[in-house]
């Protein structure tokens, strides 16, 4: 018996589901300094996904400082920490995201001095993102057109 098999298989890998996730980006300054470069802006225009499928949730900002700054009361790590959210809310961002502005100022510090490039690694503000990545439905039709045969 010959005839045209037609399969349409449809298999659903994925529901619409929410995955979390969390990423970081560091912004590095001079020393004494809290402007930032054009490169710093360049890496925080990337903080706003262009994709649909990705949705912001919360945004932390931490600065800091070296040990050669004089960063009394954490007054310059705050700086910094400030102008990165002014900067984010300036590619609107959301206030509501930004959940936490803190400098942490040379106490903090997260490197050893002598190995951060002169205290580089210290001068920075360091942005946390968490978002929620959208699964989007897939779906796959196979079709197949066979010829069978029967004895």
């Amino acid at each position: 018996m010959k005839g045209v098999l037609l399969s349409i298989i449809s298999l659903l890998f994925f529901s619409t589901a929410f995955a979390g996730d969390t990423t970081s980006v560091n912004v590095y300054f001079g020393v004494d300094d809290y402007k930032f470069t054009t490169q710093a802006q360049t890496i925080l225009n990337d903080v706003q996904p262009d994709d649909t499928t990705i949705t912001l949730k919360k945004i932390f900002i931490y600065g800091y400082s070296d040990k050669t700054e004089k960063d009394i009361s954490n007054i310059l790590s705050e700086k910094r920490a400030l102008e990165v959210k002014k900067y984010l809310l300036s590619k609107n961002i959301p206030d509501s995201l930004i959940v936490a502005v803190k400098g942490k100022g040379n106490a903090n510090k997260l490197f050893e001095q002598d190995v951060s490039q002169d205290g580089k690694q210290n001068r920075k503000v360091w942005v946390i993102i968490e978002y929620d990545a959208k699964v989007v439905e897939q779906t796959i039709i196979i079709k197949s057109n066979k010829k069978t045969q029967s004895n």
